[in-house]
């Protein structure tokens, strides 16, 4: 995540990889994130799409951010393959 760390004032880049490889080798078709353990959302699918590893962002508001009570906070990523199995939550 960047920046690291940040007091809220700034949006959050997250980026991650979601790869169904080992498990499956099934298309990559969406992704999702929370944050200890709730809220978050949608990722966007990156280059390549349509395959069975893929980029994965997106940009977590200041706004959000600055909700947040201060210290370390869980964020936590998982995705979905085209069968409709979900990856296990890896987490930061």
């Amino acid at each position: 995540m960047t920046p690291n760390p940040t007091n809220g004032s700034v949006d959050v880049a997250l980026a991650a990889t979601g790869d169904d490889r080992l498990t499956g080798n099934g298309n990559v078709i969406q992704a999702e994130y929370t944050i200890d353990g709730a809220g978050g959302g949608a990722m966007n699918i990156n280059i390549p799409p349509n395959s069975p590893i893929v980029s994965l962002n997106v940009t977590i508001p200041a706004v959000d951010v600055s909700a947040m009570t201060e210290g370390a906070h869980a964020v936590a990523v998982r995705s979905q393959d085209a069968l409709g199995n979900w990856g296990a939550w890896t987490t930061v």
